[in-house]
C-alpha cells in the first residue's frame, strides 16, 4: 500500500482534504462536495493493487454548522444527509465537537467490570464474609490505581515489576492516554462517568452480600 499511500495522499491533499490509513481503516476528510471524487480515487487505487473497499463497513458523514453548533450527520451513498452520526475512527468518536471513546468499547469494559465484581461477591458468600475483597476491584475497575494497597508501586513498560497479584490497569491506562493525545474534556468526562458507576457497583455488591448473608 506503501505507492498507494503517496498517490492518494498527493489526490485527497490536491481536492483539499486529509488522508489517513492505519492498517485496513481508511479516513478521508475533504470539503464539502468532494466526497464522491474522493471516494471513486481511493476504490480505484485499491483496485489497482487487486483490494477492495468494504461497502457494508463504509460510513460517510457530513460535520456542518447546525444552529450555532457544530454537528456530524449521517449520509448515504449518494450523499444524501439524514441524522445526527458521529464520526468513528480507530475507536473514538466525533460529534463535531468533542471526541469520545466509542460507546461499544466502554460497554465490554463495563460488561467485565460487572462479571468481576460479581464473581467477587460469590467468592465472598461462599466464605460467609460480609466484605468483598475489594483491592484487585479497586485497582483495576477505578482510577485509584495501585496506590498502598500495592504498596505505592510504580509499573513501567521499561522494566517494572508488578507485585504478586496485583491486576493489570489496561483500560484506564488507555483513557489516561487517549485524553493526553486527544485533549478537550470528552474523554474525561467518560471516565468520570465511569470511575462513578465502578464505586457504586461495588458498594451495591457488598450491600447485596451482607443482606443475603443476614437473611441466611
Amino acid at each position: 500500500m506503501y505507492n498507494a499511500d503517496k498517490r492518494l495522499n498527493q489526490i485527497i491533499t490536491g481536492l483539499g482534504g486529509v488522508y489517513w490509513r492505519y492498517s485496513d481503516d481508511i479516513l478521508l476528510v475533504v470539503p464539502s462536495g468532494k466526497g464522491q471524487e474522493a471516494e471513486n480515487n481511493v476504490i480505484a487505487e485499491l483496485d489497482a493493487v487487486k483490494l477492495t473497499i468494504n461497502n457494508g463497513k463504509t460510513v460517510r458523514r457530513r460535520v456542518r454548522d447546525d444552529s450555532g453548533t457544530i454537528k456530524s450527520f449521517s449520509l448515504d451513498d449518494k450523499y444524501s444527509e439524514g441524522e445526527p452520526a458521529p464520526v468513528t475512527y480507530l475507536g473514538f468518536n466525533f460529534d463535531g465537537e468533542e471526541t469520545r471513546v466509542r460507546d461499544s468499547t466502554i460497554s465490554r469494559f463495563m460488561i467485565k467490570a460487572h462479571r468481576a465484581i460479581e464473581r467477587a461477591r460469590v467468592a465472598a458468600a461462599s466464605r460467609k464474609n460480609p466484605h468483598l475483597k475489594k483491592r484487585q476491584l479497586y485497582a483495576k475497575l477505578t482510577s485509584m490505581g495501585y496506590g498502598s494497597a500495592y504498596g505505592n508501586h510504580v509499573y513501567t513498560r521499561e522494566g517494572g515489576i508488578l507485585p504478586k497479584g496485583a491486576p493489570r490497569l489496561g483500560f484506564f491506562r488507555y483513557l489516561k492516554l487517549a485524553q493526553k493525545v486527544i485533549g478537550g474534556d470528552g474523554i474525561n468526562k467518560q471516565h468520570r462517568q465511569i470511575e462513578s458507576k465502578m464505586h457504586r457497583a461495588i458498594h451495591d455488591a457488598e450491600a447485596k452480600l451482607k443482606a443475603k448473608l443476614l437473611e441466611s
